[in-house]
């Protein structure tokens, strides 16, 4: 369950920051989209 309280950013916004260096940005990145890639990689 998300807190209500923090802003959730849409992917654009996470890539844009993480460009620019924001480590927790890059971490958000892969946490939603892991399991995603993985499962496309292991199955090239």
């Amino acid at each position: 369950m998300s807190d209500p309280g923090v802003p959730v950013s849409d992917d654009a916004d996470l890539v844009r920051r993480a460009q620019a260096g924001d480590l927790g940005a890059f971490e958000e990145l892969v946490r939603r989209h892991q399991r995603g890639l993985f499962s496309y990689l292991y199955r090239m």
